[in-house]
């Protein structure tokens, strides 16, 4: 996994240094809309230059770790597409809000953009691997396997759920009786505060889309499990964590570290 996981940071490495040097080519004291519209432009492309890579990651990484047994029908994954042009605008103009304020900030817009860099250059490789498993005629499972260094709770919820989601939208739920959570997450993964209490999970009936289910700076890994030895070594321990936590803070948990 720790090869995976780097091949994808090295993406997203080269893919921030291409959009800082794009940044640093911009006249940040001009006007912010002519900002706006230039960035609209190169960000797509971005996109689709590391998304395709990311794609190439994703598909080769299912393909390695799928083992199936020798009597199992062939299966290769696909290769999915970048983000769409709409989705990258849409982030991208969201991103760009701190330069609109009434004391523009080009520090947090560039940060918020380096965040939304990396979660949607990543997502066809997360994507690619969750629809080769729901496409898979051998049944696989897709783990949801954090690998920084501290866990979000958002994240914690989801990968106290083990090998459980055979598809993208089932990745991103939690599967029980109640209601859907993905409103007690801010997109960073932290919880929700409405007024002085903090947004409880509570677990949903049935599949509830939560998004995606990553968020901007997420390390979580998609890991194909088939058996439990398919687990990184020592995950078990860590799993239990995640289901503890889960249970004591009603499905959420707290930042915990994940080395």
């Amino acid at each position: 996994m720790s090869e995976y996981r780097q091949a994808n940071q090295s993406l997203v490495l080269l893919a921030q240094r291409d959009l800082s040097d794009f940044w640093g080519s911009l006249n940040l004291l001009g006007d912010p809309t002519r900002i706006r519209d230039l960035l609209l432009e190169f960000f797509p492309e971005l996109l689709a230059t590391y998304g395709d890579a990311a794609a190439l990651l994703g598909a080769d990484w299912y393909d390695m770790l799928r083992n199936a047994p020798p009597s199992a029908a062939r299966f290769r994954a696909a290769l999915a597409s970048p983000v769409k042009t709409d989705q990258a605008i849409g982030s991208a103009r969201w991103a760009l809000g701190p330069l609109f304020l009434d004391e523009p900030d080009p520090v947090g817009a560039l940060d918020r953009l380096m965040g939304a860099t990396q979660r949607l250059v990543l997502a066809p490789g997360r994507d690619g691997v969750f629809t080769a498993a729901h496409s898979d005629p051998v049944a696989t499972g897709v783990a949801r396997v954090p690998s920084g260094p501290t866990t979000c709770k958002f994240c914690v919820m989801l990968a106290s759920r083990g090998a459980v989601y055979r598809s993208a939208t089932s990745a991103g739920a939690v599967v029980g009786q109640g209601k859907d959570v993905s409103q007690n997450f801010n997109a960073d993964g932290s919880q929700r505060v409405f007024g002085n209490r903090m947004a409880k999970g509570v677990k949903a009936r049935g599949s509830q889309d939560l998004g995606r289910s990553f968020h901007d700076n997420c390390d979580c890994v998609p890991l194909v499990i088939r058996k439990f030895s398919d687990y990184p070594k020592g995950y078990a321990d860590q799993l239990e964590e995640f289901r503890k936590l889960y249970r004591e803070d009603a499905g959420i948990g707290r930042d915990i570290p994940t080395d």
